[in-house]
């Protein structure tokens, strides 16, 4: 599901397996945007009391983390994830 609040899409991302992510989204048009994009995010995070102590893990690789610990501690030792 998402939802616009002014110029932020705001996105609960869902896996089948029970596990969501918000997202806070800002478009750009080019990346030389995406430092003002992030300080905007982050303001508008602290704005309305979102946290993001840890940056959440995307969907695949919270899937591996849950299925396959031998293969995401081996991903996160060579720096693939963090």
């Amino acid at each position: 599901a998402s939802h616009k609040i002014g110029d932020f899409l705001l996105c609960f991302d869902e896996a089948d397996f029970d596990y969501t992510v918000f997202e806070v989204e800002l478009m750009v048009n080019s990346t030389k945007e995406i430092p003002a994009a992030e300080a905007k995010i982050l303001a508008f995070a602290t704005q309305h009391g979102i946290s993001a102590a840890r940056p959440p893990r995307g969907k695949l690789v919270e899937y591996i983390f849950r299925t396959n610990p031998v293969h995401y501690r081996k991903l996160v030792a060579s720096g693939v994830v963090q």
